[in-house]
């Protein structure tokens, strides 16, 4: 058995860490939603693609570490479900839930609420379902302009937790066979790079964007792994940290960003000489604020109107959506973890593929992840 790594270690930075991943989503959107464009991002311009691709990138890797972890932590096939569905639904439905009303109310010319629920009916509960994830919905008109690249968008975030949803599925399939192992996070890593250089995203539905998720998560779990073995140092940090500023002056950053961001997160979470803690009152307001940034931008364009800069839609969308992301946190995310014992943790629909995933993946030493995860 490969030893684990020193017991006093501990995730540091990762709070912030999504964060900033978040509040670089609601940068991004700040221009498409102000400019109907992304054109004008200062990140685009420098690298060929937005800093909120990145900041989902990071989501995804620091998901794939840590959620790795969870699933060697929780003995049971049910309880590590569970906790993964406590951690993303109560607050996806909500927010959804509420989105949806104020879109049916106010955003829908054709009638009303309850003309829109019957009209997208089925669109709606895929959605809640996380059968598709593209966040539109026809017949919801919030501008003036008929064209507008976002008529219907209600939310154009989410397409993203489709994707996580993916990913553990995936984890769960390969952990339990006994292939959640470095040597076939590395061969889909580099054949899921390959699929994204050559521009195949995969088949519309939900697998449309598979291949930008799947390399930063496999790199996250790769982390984990790495981490059995390995003490991050700063000179490969650093060394990653120059890969991916030669991969911005060529516009090649997105090939190269997960197992180099991945390397630097983990140094960040277990090596830097520092501990970038959020208050503990404040809590992990990075998921609730990704889930509302879309929505709170588009009302702040809304209210400004058609001269509306990016800079108004993004800040007034960032306090907006940090705000509603206390909320979340506070009122639904945190009191549905305290849920997590309903399931208890060594409890199994299939013993037998919980003791085979068991066996594969030996617990390293105790260590305690990131608030929320």
């Amino acid at each position: 058995m490969t030893p684990g790594p020193p017991r006093a270690v501990r995730y540091r930075n990762l709070d912030v860490l999504r964060l900033v991943a978040a509040s670089s989503v609601i940068f991004s959107h700040g221009f498409l939603i102000a400019e109907r464009t992304e054109a004008n991002e200062p990140f685009k311009i420098l690298s060929g693609d937005i800093l909120g691709l990145y900041g989902v990138y990071t989501f995804f890797i620091i998901s794939g570490l840590l959620v790795t972890e969870s699933w060697v932590s929780t003995p049971g096939m049910a309880g590590f479900v569970w906790r993964r569905f406590l951690r993303l639904y109560p607050a996806y439905l909500v927010c959804m839930a509420v989105t949806l009303t104020i879109a049916g109310l106010f955003f829908y010319p054709d009638g009303g609420l309850l003309d829109f629920l019957r009209a997208d009916a089925r669109t709606i509960v895929k959605h809640l379902a996380y059968l598709v994830g593209d966040g539109f919905f026809s017949g919801v008109k919030y501008y003036a302009h008929t064209a507008d690249f976002s008529e219907g968008e209600v939310n154009g975030s989410i397409w993203s937790l489709q994707q996580e949803i993916v990913c553990y599925g995936l984890l769960v399939v390969f952990a339990a066979a006994r292939l959640w192992k470095p040597s076939l996070l590395i061969a889909a890593l580099l054949v899921s790079t390959l699929a994204l250089y050559k521009e195949w995203f995969g088949p519309e539905g939900v697998l449309e964007y598979f291949f930008y998720a799947i390399p930063s998560f496999v790199s996250g779990a790769l982390a984990w792994w790495l981490l059995k073995v390995h003490r991050p140092n700063v000179w490969i940090a650093l060394a990653c940290a120059a890969v991916i500023g030669a991969a911005l002056l060529v516009h090649k950053t997105m090939f190269v960003f997960p197992p180099c961001a991945a390397y630097l997160i983990l140094y960040l979470g277990v090596s830097a000489p520092f501990d970038l803690r959020t208050p503990r009152w404040l809590g992990d307001v990075s998921y609730g604020a990704y889930l509302y940034g879309w929505p709170v931008e588009q009302m702040v364009k809304i209210a400004l109107g058609e001269r509306a800069a990016w800079w108004q839609v993004f800040g007034l969308g960032l306090a907006g959506a940090l705000t509603l992301g206390f909320i979340s946190w506070r009122l639904i995310e945190k009191p549905a973890l305290r849920l997590k014992g309903v399931v208890p943790a060594d409890w199994s629909l299939d013993r037998k593929v919980a003791d085979v995933a068991r066996a594969r993946l030996p617990r390293p030493g105790a260590r305690r992840p990131a608030s929320g995860t």
